[in-house]
């Protein structure tokens, strides 16, 4: 769910006066909204309203610029505070420095997730095969319940 930088703004001046176990909603305290608020608060010190502001698009790093945070990383930089400092969610900084440490800089410049779908036509599909109807195929099976023969 995405908030407006505005009620990001409130949230964190509740926090920092004091104010502890509200939700958007006025319900029961959750542990997760709170841990976002306080989140939050980390980037509104850090950057001031645009830590709050939601980024867009998400952004494509060329390969030079992630093997620049994975060598802050490298040099005794904690992966949290390289990732607040450049506002990149710390999974995927730390994907990056796995990739880097097991193929080196061909781990940062491979392209990952998944391939686009190719547009056009699908696979040919085969032709199903022909079943006779449903009570011949009980009769084969269970011979008990087989139709007398009228004569």
């Amino acid at each position: 769910m995405k908030y407006s930088p505005e009620f990001k703004l409130e949230c964190v001046m509740k926090y920092k006066n004091g104010e502890r176990g509200f939700r958007p909603d006025g319900k029961e305290r959750n542990k997760s909204f709170a841990k976002q608020v306080r989140l939050w608060a980390k980037h509104y010190d850090k950057f001031g309203m645009d830590g709050l502001r939601h980024s867009g698009n998400n952004r494509n790093w060329a390969a030079e610029e992630r093997f620049g945070l994975v060598s802050k990383v490298l040099s005794g930089h904690s992966i949290s505070s390289v990732a607040a400092e450049s506002r990149v969610n710390p999974g995927q900084l730390f994907r990056w420095v796995k990739a880097y440490r097991e193929r080196g800089m061909i781990g940062l410049d491979m392209d990952t997730g998944r391939k686009r779908k190719k547009p056009g036509p699908g696979p040919e599909r085969a032709e199903k095969p022909y079943f006779p109807a449903f009570p011949v195929a009980v009769s084969f099976f269970f011979p008990s319940m087989r139709r007398s023969k009228k004569t």
